[in-house]
């Protein structure tokens, strides 16, 4: 299969190229890319490139042009699948509308980064519907949104191997924020600069290599999660859990109180409302949070955090994220690969008169069984098929054809 996946999110090429950064997807796909032509369209904040040779099996595409330039590389590549992760949701699914008028037969999975219905309003969701094939969200309780597209429920996970230190935990709070509104830096600012008036040790971990950020990690006792909706930062979660930090989250942070409750931590009440994109803080409460967490800080201190971590290993993410890939319905252009790849057929043999054999045409069929295409198709192409004087050249052009015009009403029909 040609495989496409599309990272909405700007980030620097040297990020996408780091192969410890946490991009699930782009592991994924190096993972396929064994058996599959694998092409990533990565959005880059300064420039485009295109790399000649594929990294890790992957052929990457720096990208920082408009949306219709996009369509128009990804509609030349006419991929099987395309994976849109996404972050921008106007953005995106006016993208998979575009793609999906131009590559019916392609199919198109959505994978949510946030809190699905904060940041997905009815309209979206209503378009998303209609123009995905597969979705993919975070937490479980949000399938039943997505009606009869087929949806999985996968969370971003981590590298689950802990960073071997014996150093003292002497950082009582720490976080990981960025200026993402979604994040709520400001209340955590407040809520760490009350703990540090009080005499506790904190840090806003951010801006740091992995090993910096690992050591950092094993010196910690709690990490403060302020933000109201986990993308990648469900990972940084993850990461301190993994290396002993007790995680506490917002409890009105749907995927944040999900990945806490699973891991073993605790969600605390902060008054802080997810409104689209925004974390909206009610700082009259700096206090009462500070106080929340002091107690559960006293009351973890001393003891070891072993957490669940069933399901979050990246590892399983990876083999998840790509049986969902590999096993997406068949659709026209794979069918056409396939079927030359199994008959041992060329399109120049179409033109050779001297290929009447119908011997040939009932091995071409039963070869076409083998990779899933249903035996009903073939019932109205029978009578001609067995004609004595239909050539097996003229078949072939009229099969093909007629696969190309009818293949993706037909699955509609059948499945």
């Amino acid at each position: 299969m040609i495989i496409v996946g599309i990272h909405l999110y700007s980030m620097p090429a040297p990020v996408y190229l780091d192969k410890s950064t946490s991009l699930s997807w782009l592991r994924t796909f190096e993972s396929l890319s064994k058996n599959n032509k694998c092409i990533a369209f990565l959005r880059e904040p300064n420039y485009s490139k295109t790399m000649v040779s594929p990294i890790r099996g992957v052929y990457y595409n720096f990208y920082n042009y408009t949306r219709v330039v996009l369509l128009e590389k990804i509609v030349e590549i006419r991929p099987d699948v395309i994976l849109y992760n996404a972050c921008n949701y106007d953005q995106t699914v006016d993208l998979i509308l575009r793609i999906k008028d131009e590559l019916p037969s392609t199919t198109h999975i959505f994978r949510c980064h946030h809190e699905f219905r904060s940041v997905v309003s009815d309209k979206i969701l209503k378009t998303l519907i209609k123009s995905c094939d597969i979705s993919i969200l975070p937490i479980e309780s949000d399938l039943k949104y997505m009606g009869n597209v087929t949806s999985y429920c996968l969370p971003f996970c981590s590298d689950i191997t802990p960073f071997k230190s014996n150093c003292e935990r002497f950082i009582d709070f720490i976080t990981v924020n960025s200026l993402n509104p979604v994040k709520n830096k400001n209340f955590a600012d407040a809520v760490l600069q009350e703990l540090t008036n009080r005499g506790y040790k904190t840090m806003n971990v951010i801006g740091h290599n992995m090993d910096k950020y690992r050591e950092i990690l094993s010196m910690s006792k709690v990490l403060y999660i302020s933000s109201m909706s986990e993308a990648s930062g469900s990972r940084c979660t993850i990461e301190a859990s993994v290396n002993g930090v007790f995680p506490v989250s917002d409890i009105d942070s749907k995927t944040c109180k999900w990945l806490t409750d699973k891991l073993g931590g605790k969600s605390i009440y902060t008054g802080t409302k997810l409104v689209g994109r925004n974390a909206i803080p009610n700082m009259d409460n700096v206090k009462y949070v500070a106080t929340k967490l002091e107690n559960i800080h006293k009351d973890v201190s001393g003891k070891k955090f072993i957490p669940n971590l069933e399901g979050l290993s990246i590892l399983y993410e990876i083999k998840v994220l790509g049986d969902i890939i590999i096993k997406s319905k068949p659709n026209g252009y794979s069918l056409y690969r396939e079927f030359f790849k199994h008959c041992d057929l060329s399109i120049s043999m179409l033109s050779d008169t001297k290929y009447r054999n119908n011997e040939n045409m009932k091995s071409v069929l039963s070869s076409l069984s083998k990779i899933g295409i249903p035996d009903i198709y073939f019932k109205g192409l029978e009578p001609e098929l067995f004609k004595e004087d239909f050539s097996f050249n003229e078949t072939m052009k009229f099969f093909l054809s007629d696969m190309r015009d009818n293949m993706p009403n037909i699955y509609k029909k059948l499945y």
